[in-house]
């Protein structure tokens, strides 16, 4: 009786090492790709903050040409 209940508990801390490690795997990986999503984020952010300040942005994200129509109707396009 001994002898099984001692192969039960080696058995459940076998099986619990092999759970924690496979967490950890598992989290650590987790990590990494929420670290790399943040740093493309980042960069997004900072290229659309470079693009703004230049004033490229508008043109950029909406279209050269919808965006021109848009300024003749209402009045806001430059004299060329």
């Amino acid at each position: 009786m001994d002898l099984l209940a001692d192969l039960l508990l080696v058995t459940h801390a076998i099986a619990g090492a092999i759970f924690a490690s496979i967490y950890l795997t598992i989290a650590s990986r987790f990590d990494q790709r929420i670290k790399a999503l943040e740093y493309d984020f980042d960069i997004l952010v900072h290229s659309l903050d470079v693009l703004v300040e230049n004033g490229a942005a508008t043109r950029t994200l909406v279209g050269a040409r919808p965006l021109a129509a848009l300024e003749r109707e209402l009045g806001l396009a430059e004299a060329a």
